[in-house]
């Protein structure tokens, strides 16, 4: 088994990922899960991400409303006070398989067999550090959910042109697109510029009062740990939406990209 070193994250240097780059390497690398484009093709999938831009909505039976519905890390379980705006259905959901609390948060196997969730992966199986983490769930899952990752390739190809690591969220949406969906809309990312819903993650209940409100105004103010720059995240994303016909972004995100 061959692991590979996670790209350098080079804060400053500019992303040269682009739409072009993506449906080659897409096209190219990414289409490695048969039984998972399977499932996917087709499909009109939306993805749920974790931004408060979603509370008093109203858009849950409009999210429900579509063939698969996606969630990211502690999107399951659904918090059961924000149905009305998010939704309840889970068909999908991605899990960067780090379960501390100001990461993905718990794996809950029993519920996930339970609801038949498709369990996935943004972060390659063989590359460091997300081995680790992929390892240990494999090894407890036993089989028992469908699981599936991005590919290797794909993932080191991104990362390198990105010159950072992409958030949970924004690599489940290269992850899909590089599949056989038929539509992907994209409701609830704003780039962390409103932070979370207290409802999937409160820093001052998992930190206290003092490190929580530092920790949330770090990231509010785009001051991240040097992981995961936001501006090139925010180009893909901005770029895909222009040239992909596929893959729509709600009325918030196109206020923060700038486009129509």
């Amino acid at each position: 088994m061959n692991l590979y070193q996670e790209p350098p994250k080079l804060q400053g240097v500019p992303s040269e990922l682009d739409a072009k780059h993506y449906k080659y390497l897409a096209e190219r690398f990414g289409k490695h899960d048969n039984n998972f484009n399977e499932f996917v093709k087709d499909k009109k999938v939306i993805i749920v991400g974790p931004s408060p831009s979603l509370e008093g909505t109203n858009v849950g039976e409009f999210i429900d409303s579509f063939d698969l519905v996606v969630r990211i890390n502690k999107g399951y379980p659904v918090e059961p006070t924000m149905i009305k705006d998010i939704g309840s259905r889970v068909d999908i959901h991605y899990h960067c398989f780090h379960e501390g609390d100001n990461t993905g948060g718990p794996i809950f196997y029993d519920e996930m067999i339970k609801d038949n969730v498709y369990v996935c992966c943004p972060y390659p199986k063989y590359v460091m550090p997300f081995h680790i983490d992929v390892d240990r769930f494999e090894k407890t899952n036993q089989d028992r959910l469908r699981f599936h990752y991005i590919g290797t390739e794909f993932y080191m190809y991104l990362a390198s042109l990105i010159k950072t690591r992409p958030n949970s969220g924004i690599n489940t949406i290269l992850d899909l697109l590089a599949y056989d969906v038929k539509e992907l809309y994209v409701t609830g990312f704003t780039f962390f510029k409103d932070g979370w819903r207290k409802t999937y993650k409160d820093h001052v209940a998992i930190f206290g009062e003092e490190e929580g409100t530092k920790l949330e105004k770090q990231w509010l103010e785009g001051q991240f740990d040097g992981n995961h720059q936001q501006q090139p995240q925010m180009d893909i994303v901005r770029d895909l939406y222009l040239n992909d016909d596929r893959f729509n972004i709600d009325d918030t995100m196109k206020e923060i990209l700038e486009v129509k």
